[in-house]
């Protein structure tokens, strides 16, 4: 069983957190790339989601392969690692902040809308800082 804190190490390091929309609504999601499977396998047994293979060997480079999870799910696993991130808090922060204000069956009135895309604004602005 991966623990909180190595998972935490493992997204600062090589995950990426969004927020994005697809097929009519806003979701979180986490994806992790690497040419090493056995972590992502891990994560899918653990957590859910899915582990593809991406890309193919090329000369010197190797198979890498994916591994993503979204809605619900992604949210409980960013809770759970979030005392444990350094580079990646902020953006599971706006992440997770974003995720209150789903609405769910409501439906997404104009202003929430904006807010969200603001959010993916920053978002995006969290992702390329420098150090």
């Amino acid at each position: 069983m991966l623990s909180s804190e190595y998972l935490a190490g493992y997204i600062d390091g090589e995950g990426s957190i969004d927020f994005v929309y697809n097929a009519q609504a806003y979701r979180t999601q986490i994806q992790i790339s690497s040419v090493y499977p056995g972590v992502l396998n891990e994560l899918g047994e653990q957590y859910g989601g899915g582990v593809y293979a991406r890309g193919f060997e090329r000369g010197p480079h190797r198979q890498s392969y994916h591994w993503a999870l979204t809605g619900p799910r992604a949210v409980r696993l960013l809770e759970e690692v979030l005392p444990y991130l350094r580079e990646k808090k902020p953006q599971a922060e706006l992440v997770l902040a974003l995720t209150q204000k789903l609405p769910g069956r409501r439906g997404y009135t104009p202003e929430l809308v904006d807010e969200f895309e603001s959010g993916r604004v920053e978002l995006k602005r969290l992702k390329r800082m420098k150090y």
